[in-house]
């Protein structure tokens, strides 16, 4: 378990998180079988829920019980508006596939090294 105390755009993109806070759980390290934690994520919480959750992990039986969810995040889609998109999105999109972008400075260079990617993909 980890937490990250700030927007990680790169993580929630490979895991698909699209709200924030959000609490989930990796079973055996494969990011395709995940569970989320369903119950209140706020300052005034207590843990007694949360870990109550995480109790039922142990051994292996919550885990077993989880389907697979193949996550959508880091497929590339050439029907995307890339340029459309934050330059943490773009980031976080290169560095899942990477994707170099050495000298990129401006939102339209990261747009253009995906574009880039996308077109060498579907010319081989």
């Amino acid at each position: 378990m980890a937490e990250a105390r700030a927007r990680n755009d790169a993580l929630a993109f490979r895991l698909d998180v699209g709200s924030y806070p959000t609490l989930m759980v990796v079973c055996g390290g494969n990011v395709d079988h995940t569970a989320t934690f369903g119950g209140e994520i706020s300052h005034t919480m207590t843990p007694t829920a949360v870990a109550d959750w995480l109790a039922t992990f142990e051994g292996g039986v919550a885990c077993a019980a989880t389907a697979l969810s193949p996550k959508t995040g880091v497929t590339l889609d050439a029907a995307a508006d890339y340029s459309k998109m934050r330059v943490s999105k773009l980031k976080a999109i290169l560095g899942a596939h990477n994707i170099p972008c050495l000298l990129c400075m401006e939102k339209g260079d990261f747009v253009k090294a995906i574009e880039g990617a996308l077109d060498a993909a579907n010319n081989q």
